[in-house]
């Protein structure tokens, strides 16, 4: 992944992702012009976009749009044209994906939308879209855009947690590419926002119950302790930050 964050980009590696190997020059450009080609949505999509309240949920549009988004694409109805096209497809949500979320966050902002440009690269274009405004232009830095696709190249690859499980889940059933990823995108929701109130309040309400300790040994975990009783813990160099709770959340303990 060192090598991969200081010599790649993004869209290298989503191509690695998707076919298993680093693409060749050509395979690269292709894909890249596939991308180019299919950033922009369908005229209709932005009727959607208006029916959303302005505080909704960023994930629950991006999931909603993804599946709004695959109506325009009859053939992915069909699971063989769907394996005969599957390039393109992957391709259109990969780009989609970045219109649908630039056109959320000016909606949420009450603010125009503004449309990719194909002069821009993939990361670029979506600050473009996300700051840009219909008079003039977002003063696109290099060191902005590297360190946007450097963030972009270490999330592509989600392992096997719950929304990619999500998404093979649904796809056995042969459910087509778009309505697996906006599954997958559901889940991710749920799974990010109960982990993230875990751990506010967690040092909201026990912030004074942890220890520090030189343990250099079991560097990051969560233990069931029986009783209702529990443990989690990470390390930084030789000290172990330990936090213990009893029936959380309701306790003080």
């Amino acid at each position: 992944i060192e090598e991969l964050a200081e010599h790649s980009s993004f869209v290298e590696v989503a191509y690695l992702l998707i076919h298993g190997t680093l693409p060749s020059g050509a395979e690269l450009q292709r894909f890249s012009d596939l991308l180019t080609a299919n950033e922009l949505l369908h005229e209709d999509l932005k009727f959607h976009f208006e029916g959303f309240p302005f505080n909704a949920h960023p994930m629950a549009i991006l999931s909603s749009m993804i599946n709004a988004v695959s109506c325009f694409y009859p053939r992915l109805l069909s699971t063989s044209s769907m394996k005969g096209s599957f390039d393109l497809q992957a391709s259109r949500l990969i780009s989609q994906v970045r219109t649908i979320a630039a056109f959320a966050y000016r909606k949420s902002l009450g603010l125009p939308i503004i449309y990719p440009k194909q002069k821009y690269k993939y990361t670029a274009n979506f600050l473009h879209m996300l700051f840009s405004m219909p008079y003039e232009d977002f003063d696109i830095k290099p060191e902005v855009v590297k360190a946007l696709d450097l963030i972009f190249l270490l999330h592509a690859d989600h392992e096997q947690k719950g929304s990619t499980s999500t998404v093979r889940m649904v796809a056995s059933s042969q459910a087509n590419l778009f309505a697996s990823c906006a599954a997958g995108v559901c889940a991710f929701v749920f799974a990010s926002a109960t982990a993230q109130a875990a751990i506010t309040d967690g040092f909201t309400q026990y912030n004074n119950t942890y220890s520090v300790q030189n343990w250099t040994s079991g560097c990051g975990g969560f233990a069931d302790l029986g009783g209702g009783e529990y443990e989690t813990w990470v390390c930084s160099g030789e000290s172990r930050v330990e936090m213990r709770w009893a029936n959380w959340p309701n306790s003080t303990w």
